[in-house]
């Protein structure tokens, strides 16, 4: 090799390494914006008023009844645990409170006025942890421990934010009750406050965005055994709301790192290829020993595909999976690439030979970070 061909060689490998680093660059680019990019819910309810308000512009409240004989009940939630059970299952604890005018509490032994439509798990006699009265009004606290399902979509992980809703119904469907978010109660419901939750909760690989009340609409396709007009109503039903950020060092230590340094343990295999006689002694290269190194590979990655797998059984392929089913496909590139290289020139393309295999060499980054950040752009941007 004359000096020419080894300073091309060299801005060869430069190049190979700035294109890499700025895929690298892009990809990081693209987390960072993904991760932080979260902003306040614009339709979350700020006051009791502003609720009641929102009830009357948003709902039909006369195909309730008359909205004279509608009954509003302020309702605040306070959680103390939280834990995901399941990729669809959520267990909180934690106390409801109602307040009532004294003079219409209908007995003296009260009962929870509200259910948890999504509630799957734990007792539904909720226990009275509390009375109190505040001047003409009592205030009623229970204290529940329930699973609540909930559908959630994964496909971004480990880049993902979640909405954890506690959506409540009243416990008498036929009463024209409706319940109010008792936000006169927190300190501050501004957008992007947390408040109703502990502040020393544990919610593990979690990070809390912020908390807020909201009103869903609820349309069924039955009458609940009322009359006929009763599913063609609009139904107001009180949700608080749970914004969730997944910490995303950790999902990358336990499956990005590992895929790192496999796809550097496959460029190291790939490294060792060699027509020269010297250094195949040296690297102990032979295409037996290439398939031995990746399917050693192939087993811990196969391994970590099958832990994901089972975290996200019921849905799609989600973000990271694109980089194991990367993998997968450098492997088998490898591989072939190997065979054909050993066969000889006689039985393989000339530029797999050029340079003793130089262009395989020089494109492994390139083309492995270049797919990645392709990825990443399509799945969040593209």
């Amino acid at each position: 090799m004359n000096v020419f061909n080894k300073n091309l060689v060299t801005r060869w490998w430069w190049l190979s390494s700035v294109f890499s680093l700025g895929c690298i660059v892009v990809i990081a680019m693209i987390w960072y914006q993904v991760d932080i990019h979260y902003q306040p819910n614009k339709h979350q309810l700020l006051s009791e008023d502003a609720a009641k308000a929102h009830l009357v512009e948003e709902f039909n409240q006369t195909s309730l009844s008359n909205e004279q004989n509608l009954q509003y009940i302020p309702t605040g939630i306070y959680l103390q645990s939280f834990k995901f059970s399941s990729s669809n299952d959520v267990r909180i604890t934690g106390y409801i409170w109602q307040r009532y005018l004294t003079a219409k509490l209908e007995t003296t032994e009260p009962k929870a006025n509200f259910i948890f439509p999504e509630q799957v798990g734990g007792s539904s006699d909720f226990e009275l942890a509390y009375q109190h009265q505040v001047g003409e009004h009592t205030v009623l606290g229970w204290y529940f421990d329930v699973t609540l399902r909930q559908k959630f979509s994964y496909k971004n992980y480990p880049l993902d934010h979640k909405t954890v809703w506690i959506k409540l119904w009243p416990a008498h469907f036929d009463r024209n009750i409706v319940l109010l978010p008792a936000l006169n109660d927190y300190h501050s419901t501004a957008p992007g406050d947390t408040f109703g939750i502990d502040t020393d909760i544990v919610i593990g690989n979690w990070e809390i965005n912020e908390t807020f009340f909201d009103y869903k609409l609820g349309h069924y396709d039955t009458s609940f055994g009322f009359n006929q007009a009763y599913n063609e109503q609009n139904y107001p039903e009180l949700s608080f709301n749970l914004v969730l950020k997944r910490k995303f060092l950790n999902a990358f230590v336990i499956h990005l790192v590992p895929l790192l340094t496999v796809a550097v343990l496959l460029f190291a295999s790939l490294m060792s290829v060699t027509a020269e006689q010297v250094k195949r002694e040296t690297f102990g290269f032979n295409f037996t020993a290439i398939i031995s190194i990746v399917s050693a590979l192939f087993f811990v990655v196969m391994l970590s595909h099958i832990q994901l797998r089972k975290q996200f059984a019921e849905d799609g392929i989600v973000y990271i999976e694109y980089f194991f089913l990367l993998m997968y496909f450098i492997m088998i590139s490898i591989i072939c690439n190997t065979y054909f290289f050993s066969r000889g020139k006689e039985y393989s393309s000339g530029w797999l030979h050029a340079q003793d295999h130089l262009i395989p060499k020089l494109i492994y980054w390139p083309l492995t970070l270049g797919s990645m950040a392709l990825v990443t752009y399509c799945h969040f941007v593209g």
